[in-house]
């Protein structure tokens, strides 16, 4: 098996990288920004302005919607049904949700709409929080990018009123992040937003757990390459969490691991590629975004049939840390019908097929 894949993300990303988001309604691109500096010693390189418009809702999730367990052939007690969360991509003012595609995704719930970006760009992220069910301030803070703290997107009860860390229901805000040279990778966004309990709507609780709004589905990718690097083939997102009921009104089967909002073989996402084409993983560990009050553990994540290099070496399996991205990448040249899983605790809920044809 070819092992293509890069040590850590900044090699995966430049040379081999993420070509721009270009078209789509998505951004607002085309003329050159002024030059925009990284503040940690990166070097000073022109870039261009990516807009992006997203939106904070509620939106009906089902956990297990063939109500079984595909790998071992039983049946699921209780309901995978649940008010979720999600961060949703329009075009600009908000004025229709964008469809599917390649640059952003799936759009439709977790993760959230893939954010794109080059070296030197600017990501201006417009949000409006439309969560009228939970009725609930809501946020951005994203990893890995450069900002001022009016954009950081994150609440405590120490500064409650910083500039977008509690956007309220039907409130708006925007948000400016750079992609310095450090910045190259792929990193979570994600709500940071006060702390609430989603059995009482419109209830502060103070004292809740802080990573509700993730827990609920608020969490997404940011892509950042080198300029003009080339797209693989095949790109594949997959954040790594945990469903519990307690925190998740309406929701009665056991709590379990879960990827993408899905759990269980035969519910969980199933990807697909070609023999020939280069694949690239982007799995977010754990941290913070499952059940509350909860110790998210390192998970190892491994695909059957296929190996890559990883820090020097050449694995089959990957520790992920929690909120972090492992990004891994090969030349497809095996054929088959493959499971892929999250090795943890809770580990035969996270099982899905790889079909390479």
């Amino acid at each position: 098996m070819p092992q293509s894949g890069r040590p850590d993300r900044r090699m995966v990303l430049a040379g081999a990288g993420l070509t721009a988001l270009a078209g789509g309604g998505a951004l607002a691109s085309g003329d050159p920004a002024p030059v925009l500096p990284g503040s940690r010693g990166d070097r000073i390189v022109a870039g261009r302005v990516r807009e992006y418009w997203l939106q904070a809702e509620p939106y009906e999730a089902d956990a297990v919607p063939s109500g079984r367990d595909g790998f071992r052939d039983v049946a699921i007690t209780g309901s995978g049904r649940y008010v979720g969360l999600r961060y949703r991509a329009f075009r600009p003012n908000w004025s229709a949700p964008l469809p599917a595609s390649l640059d952003i995704g799936a759009n439709a719930g977790v993760p959230g709409p893939i954010l794109r970006a080059e070296v030197g760009d600017e990501i201006v992220v417009h949000f409006r929080n439309a969560d009228d069910h939970y009725r609930q301030p809501h946020s951005l803070h994203a990893h890995g990018l450069d900002y001022d703290q009016a954009h950081d997107g994150v609440w405590s009860a120490a500064r409650p009123g910083a500039p977008g860390a509690a956007v309220p229901i039907s409130g708006e805000h925007t948000y400016r992040w750079r992609a310095a040279a450090s910045s190259v990778g792929v990193w979570p966004y994600h709500d940071n937003s006060r702390p609430f309990r989603p059995d009482r709507p419109g209830d502060p609780a103070l004292g809740a757990d802080e990573w509700i709004g993730k827990h609920l589905g608020l969490v997404g990718f940011i892509v950042v390459s080198e300029p003009k690097t080339p797209r693989p083939d095949r790109e594949f997102f997959l954040v790594v969490h945990d469903l519990a009921g307690r925190d998740m009104p309406g929701l009665t089967m056991p709590g379990c691991g879960a990827l993408n909002g899905r759990a269980y073989l035969g519910n969980t996402p199933e990807f697909t590629a070609r023999v020939g084409e280069r694949v690239r993983w982007c799995v977010l560990g754990p941290n913070g975004i499952g059940a509350p009050r909860v110790v998210s553990f390192p998970h190892e994540f491994h695909v059957g049939g296929h190996r890559w290099r990883w820090r020097g070496r050449s694995q089959a399996s990957t520790v992920i840390l929690p909120d972090d991205v492992a990004v891994l990448e090969w030349t497809e040249d095996n054929p088959g019908r493959w499971l892929y899983r999250s090795h943890s605790i809770r580990d035969v809920s996270m099982y899905g097929w790889y079909v390479v044809a």
